[in-house]
């Protein structure tokens, strides 16, 4: 048996977080300098660290922030320190427990639903990427089917985006404005004139 743990077309991780887990193994603080996803800067942590999951080729320091339990992923950690500092667990709970708190958490927040249609070849694809969010599937029509995609925000409504032409946002009313936005913005990014300027710019 081979067990792979990486993703596809996603690289093998090559960061060293062997101190990151030493200083979970002997309870010292850290401070992080952390890069939310769709952030361009970072915000800095004192982190209390429960230790370190890896799920989908991907590494998670797992700690308490102001005694309230948070994951960060190691892939968007620009630096981080070692204090002398011991740290103290708010929570007493287990790395595991905590752990499967914050994925929980993560994965039924929802507190947007949106309703689109989806050509049904692209089922598999949208089960795929879209994970536990897609909630509902009707049964296909004409080469389409109604789905319900829960997300924690509109603006969570991009990663629809990567489907193209084979889907169709029809509720809430803002989703679908964000959507149209969004798209307007991508058509006149690859207009070709915006094209060529770009490209007679790079010129030497």
């Amino acid at each position: 048996m081979l067990i792979d743990p990486t993703g596809w077309f996603t690289p093998a991780p090559t960061r060293d977080l062997s101190s990151l887990l030493a200083a979970a193994r002997q309870n010292r603080c850290l401070v992080v300098t952390y890069r939310h996803s769709g952030h361009a800067s970072a915000t800095t942590y004192r982190v209390a660290p429960y230790g370190l999951v890896s799920k989908q080729a991907a590494w998670y320091l797992v700690g308490e922030v102001d005694g309230i339990p948070r994951m960060f992923n190691t892939n968007r950690l620009e630096e981080y320190e070692v204090l002398d500092a011991p740290a103290v667990l708010q929570t007493g709970e287990s790395l595991s427990h905590v752990w499967g708190q914050l994925v929980a958490e993560f994965t039924t927040r929802a507190d947007v639903e949106i309703h689109a249609v989806l050509r049904a070849n692209r089922l598999d694809l949208a089960a795929r990427i879209l994970g536990c969010r897609l909630v509902d599937v009707s049964e296909p029509v004409d080469g389409w089917l109604t789905i319900t995609v829960a997300y924690p925000d509109i603006e969570s409504v991009r990663q629809l985006l990567q489907f193209g032409d084979h889907i169709r946002v029809l509720d809430p009313p803002q989703a679908v404005q964000r959507v149209h936005d969004l798209a307007h913005k991508l058509m006149e990014a690859h207009s070709p004139a915006e094209s060529m300027k770009v490209s007679s710019q790079g010129s030497p």
